[in-house]
Order: C-alpha cells, then structure tokens, then sequence
C-alpha cells in the first residue's frame, strides 16, 4: 500500500507530476479536483468517482480497480500503469 509514506504521483498525461499526497485519499481528493465542480456546479462523492474511473480504466486499459477503498483504488491504477509513482 502505498498510504504509509508520502506519496508522489505522476499522471501519464504528458509525464507531468501534478498530484501529491500523503495518503491514497488525498490523492483521490485531487484526482476529483481536476475534474470536479464542473461550470454547472455540479459535484461527485469519493465512491462515484472511484467507480467511475474503474470503468474507464476497464474500457480503456483492461484494467481491474478495485473501489472498496482509496488504498486499493489508487494501488490498482497503479498496478494498471494508468497512475505512476514519482521518483522521490
């Protein structure tokens, strides 16, 4: 599990480190910042948005992410190679 350190991660979004965090929720917290409050004002909870993305990542990776928690959520995209970790 990658919530016992402070974590470094790079989105494969043009191998640019735009996230940090010290637990997998607050990476998850920041994964919704990018994409939400949309203009509309609408917003999404934690669990919405990590099934969400695990069905993107399946459709788009053939990735399995499991959503029971941050922790493995984040671990699973990983695992995936959706999410990378960042050299400290």
């Amino acid at each position: 599990m990658y919530n016992k350190t402070i974590m470094d991660i790079i989105l494969k979004i043009n191998g640019r480190k735009i996230i940090k965090g010290r637990t997998a929720a607050e990476i998850v917290a920041s994964l919704i910042d990018l994409q939400w409050p949309k203009p509309d004002g609408t917003t999404i909870d934690v669990v919405e948005y990590m099934q969400d993305a695990a069905w993107r990542a399946k459709q788009q990776h053939g990735a399995i992410v499991r959503t029971d928690t941050p922790d493995n959520f984040i671990d699973d995209l990983v695992k995936a190679g959706v999410l990378e970790r960042a050299q400290q």
